[in-house]
């Protein structure tokens, strides 16, 4: 794992465990997801492995192992924790998506489950793909921070709403933006997409909802 890890970077470990067909190794791939976030590369690169100690040190599927590990040969130079982290993760969470410089605003879970968006306050939104963590696309064009989005009902269009009143709508396979709808007297910040995908409804700080034509 140490291996695959400095090699192959912080998802190369959890992807290999996720083969194995066991309760244990799924209990263990889950742990690493919770800490992949951290596990950025290191100079020298055999070092982020203690990173990685640090943080499975105290969760209950990689206690022993760890121990041992660090009892037979230990990794220099190291600080060892006496105490867990304050921050160490609750068992729900199945893993952190980091990427995004401003604060995040809004997010949306594709139908098949398999990728989701996130929308910031720079005006970024990052397509992620929910087995690896890993951020796929970046679509730009908003000048104010993204307030909704919402994934189409197939999945290969998503929409966007942002605080400077309007909404742009994008292709997920390309990232390009295909059509934009403004209204200078509506400003849309919240925005959603029909079961069919054939409109759109928006609503704004004005007490309005309008409804628009996929174009």
């Amino acid at each position: 794992m140490e291996e695959r890890l400095v090699r192959h970077g912080a998802n190369a470990p959890q992807r290999d465990l996720a083969q194995v067909p066991t309760a244990d190794a799924a209990s263990r791939a889950h742990s690493l997801a919770q800490v992949t976030h951290l596990l950025a590369p290191t100079d020298p690169a055999p070092a982020v492995v203690n990173t990685l100690y640090s943080r499975l040190a105290f969760l209950p599927s990689w206690r022993d192992r760890v121990t041992s590990r660090l009892a037979t040969t230990p990794l220099r130079p190291v600080l060892v924790g006496i105490w867990p982290p304050p921050d160490l993760p609750g068992r729900a969470l199945l893993a952190t998506l980091a990427g995004h410089a401003g604060g995040v605003e809004a997010v949306a879970i594709a139908p098949d489950g398999t990728w989701l968006a996130s929308g910031d306050r720079d005006g970024a939104v990052r397509l992620w793909n929910r087995a690896s963590g890993r951020c796929t696309a970046t679509l730009t064009g908003h000048t104010s921070k993204v307030t909704s989005i919402a994934i189409s009902p197939d999945g290969t269009w998503l929409a966007t709403a942002g605080e400077n009143e309007e909404v742009r709508l994008w292709d997920r396979a390309s990232g390009q933006c295909t059509a934009t709808l403004t209204d200078s007297n509506h400003r849309g910040h919240l925005v959603a997409i029909s079961p069919d995908g054939i409109w759109l409804a928006t609503g704004s700080t004005s007490g309005e909802v309008r409804l628009w034509k996929r174009v």
